[in-house]
């Protein structure tokens, strides 16, 4: 179970581990139109890629975070627009596929 919140991040809920919180990144909000798109497609890009839960999780929070900084939602934004916002995040993790 994810448990979205807004600003404050998201908790996650595994079925095998404690709950846990995964953190938000801080932005300035300019247009919050298609954040819980963003998040929601961040999340699922990390899981396709075979990432750990709270590792999607914080990738969608970056993505969704990018999204409410600027006008308008045609946009998302690529590796280097999250590196450019958020260059202390957790890097990129690899893990082979699925």
């Amino acid at each position: 179970m994810i448990c979205r919140l807004d600003k404050d991040g998201a908790w996650i809920c595994p079925p095998d581990t404690e709950p846990q919180a995964v953190a938000s990144y801080p932005v300035t909000v300019v247009d919050s139109i298609g954040a819980g798109d963003a998040q929601c497609s961040g999340l699922l890009a990390g899981l396709a890629a075979c990432w750990l839960l709270a590792q999607a999780v914080d990738l969608s929070n970056r993505v969704a975070a990018c999204m409410v900084a600027v006008q308008g939602s045609s946009q998302p934004p690529d590796w280097n627009t999250l590196d450019e916002y958020f260059p202390h995040a957790a890097p990129q993790p690899i893990f082979p596929t699925c």
